[in-house]
C-alpha cells in the first residue's frame, strides 16, 4: 500500500489501483476538502484519518485555511478541533 501526494488530491494505491482518496482545492488563501472515499476492505483502519491529516499537513505548510464539504473530514476537523480546545 502506498499513500501519494497528486495534485488536487492525496491517494492511496494498492497494486496500481487507487483504493483510497482524499480530494481538496485550493483558492486563494483556502484548502477546502471536497471528498474522501476509501475502499471498503480499509474501512475501519483509519485509512481516511491518515489522509486528511496529509491534506491537514499541506494547509499547515502552505499556511492556507483549512476547511471541508466532505462530511467525514468535516467531523474528523471538528474533532481535532475540540480536542485541542
Amino acid at each position: 500500500m502506498e499513500i501519494k501526494h497528486e495534485e488536487g488530491r492525496i491517494a492511496i494505491y494498492e497494486n496500481n489501483m487507487v483504493i483510497g482518496e482524499c480530494d481538496y482545492s485550493v483558492s486563494n488563501s483556502s484548502l477546502i476538502i471536497t471528498h474522501t472515499y476509501t475502499d471498503p476492505i480499509l474501512r475501519g483502519q483509519g485509512m481516511a484519518a491518515k489522509m486528511v491529516d496529509e491534506v491537514i499537513k499541506i494547509a499547515a505548510e502552505k499556511n492556507l485555511t483549512l476547511s471541508a464539504t466532505c462530511s467525514y473530514a468535516a467531523n474528523y476537523l471538528e474533532k481535532l478541533k475540540t480536542r485541542k480546545e
